[in-house]
């Protein structure tokens, strides 16, 4: 359902629809930070018989989400990391991966803490905080890969040949060439302002400038 969603919505934005398009990337981005809840990759059965682990770890994050000192979402908000996504599906099932590591875990927390012990537990804490940022990364790169479009006059998306996710191939022909660092120089206040800049940002400072054409034609 994550890739289904995630065709639509690029669909939908290549034809300018961006009400729907934004309607399905969030249905898509809802499919992906899903599973990044370990409760929902396992114990199927357990927790269809008994809700209470589950539901008791939907109020524990929810709790905790801005709590005072520590909270979960300060933490995911100071994420600075994308993992940037060859495709949605992928994402998802790493995702899903990651999160399942923990739910045996997390499980036996759920079902043999009291609650007042569970929130003082480190380890339902550490578990949690590193699922959310994990999920958030991935989420980063999926938003990412939605806003990804064609530079002015080219034909193609930009690519990542060389995997090390930037997008280097800025015309989409499939090489890194002089070409891509000509169109960096020219588009640079374009992609700029029109891009996910982090999908071009070679020296991760935060912003499109000369270096990060420096860095590109290093790689010609």
């Amino acid at each position: 359902m994550t890739e289904y969603e995630y065709d639509l919505a690029r669909m939908f934005f290549e034809e300018e629809n961006f009400d729907y398009s934004s309607q399905c990337i969030a249905n898509a981005s809802h499919y992906m930070s899903d599973v990044g809840n370990p409760m929902h990759t396992g114990y199927e059965l357990e927790t269809i018989l008994n809700q209470t682990a589950h539901n008791t770890y939907e109020i524990y994050v929810a709790t905790q989400w801005e709590a005072p000192y520590f909270n979960f979402k300060s933490s995911v908000q100071g994420n600075s990391i994308d993992y940037l996504l060859d495709n949605p599906s992928g994402g998802t099932i790493q995702v899903a991966e990651y999160s399942h590591n923990y739910i045996d875990t997390l499980y036996y927390k759920l079902i043999s803490l009291s609650p007042q012990f569970l929130y003082q537990d480190e380890w339902t804490k550490v578990i949690t905080q590193a699922c959310l940022v994990r999920t958030s990364r991935y989420m980063n790169g999926h938003v990412d890969l939605w806003l990804l479009t064609q530079i002015p006059e080219q034909a193609n998306l930009p690519t990542d040949p060389d995997d090390d996710r930037f997008y280097d191939d800025l015309n989409g022909n499939g090489d890194i060439d002089f070409a891509d660092v000509v169109l960096l120089y020219n588009k640079m206040d374009w992609i700029a302002m029109n891009e996910p800049y982090r999908l071009f940002d070679y020296d991760c400072s935060s912003e499109i400038d000369i270096d990060d054409v420096y860095i590109l034609f290093s790689k010609v």
